[in-house]
């Protein structure tokens, strides 16, 4: 597809309780919605899609979809709206955490009318769906990725190494040893690698205070928190917030 037609239109966050449904209904713009909590059911056409926390979904213009959650946890998700070309429908894990990331960038930047906002929210809207096109094409099945799928859909929770084991389907002692000889680090060292990612992310694009970036990032209190995003960047997260300010300053 050609990414360069893609112009985007709006971008909003919609939550609901467990239990909620949506009639079916269309759009005359191409959709994407990243859940960010809950699970759904999509009806898209003859498709049937199953989308769990961490997962993107696409419509195309004029697909006739509904939704209807399937536990009695909160639906929070994301959405965003655009012309031009499209893929195919259909629902890809967020691995790498990359399209969360875009989508808060999109959102967190949504409003501001000067030309080199709008310049920004077309290429990063064009990454994102680059990113969604990336992933429905990827066969990353390895230990390590499930991995570190699990760890992205279930980042601002407790994560401890039984469960990671858990949901390989393997002991502690194999995993372990497994996950290391693959992605060179413990799985658990991987896991405070995302937790830190994930953090940075927000202090660049958000002004949520520490405690509450510590606390969607997983990690059990600002002062743990702290002392592990200085020794993995060499810098405070407050310092990193100041720089950031002061450059969009000027």
């Amino acid at each position: 597809m050609d990414h360069s037609t893609i112009i985007y239109l709006h971008c909003a966050k919609f939550t609901s309780p467990g239990g909620w449904r949506s009639l079916a209904h269309r759009h005359p713009f191409h959709e994407i919605i990243y859940l960010r909590s809950g699970s759904l059911v999509i009806e898209a056409g003859e498709m049937i899609i199953r989308a769990a926390r961490g997962d993107a979904v696409v419509f195309p213009c004029n697909t006739e979809h509904s939704e209807r959650s399937i536990d009695a946890e909160d639906v929070t998700m994301e959405y965003a709206g655009w012309e031009g070309d499209s893929p195919a429908a259909g629902c890809v894990p967020d691995r790498d955490g990359r399209i969360r990331s875009l989508m808060e960038w999109l959102y967190a930047d949504k409003f501001a009318p000067d030309a080199p906002a709008i310049a920004f929210r077309n290429n990063c809207l064009r990454a994102l769906i680059a990113e969604f096109e990336r992933s429905a094409a990827s066969d990353d099945d390895t230990l390590a990725g499930r991995t570190r799928a699990y760890i992205y859909a279930n980042i601002g929770r407790k994560i401890t190494l039984q469960d990671l084991a858990a949901h390989a389907g393997i002991d502690r002692y194999t995993f372990i040893r497994s996950y290391k000889k693959t992605a060179g680090i413990t799985p658990m060292e991987d896991a405070r690698r995302i937790r830190l990612e994930k953090a940075r992310d927000l202090i660049i694009t958000t002004d949520d205070p520490l405690w509450s970036i510590a606390e969607r990032s997983g990690f059990s209190s600002e002062f743990y928190f702290s002392q592990a995003f200085r020794r993995a960047y060499r810098i405070p997260p407050s310092s990193l917030r100041t720089g950031t300010k002061a450059r969009n300053k000027s």
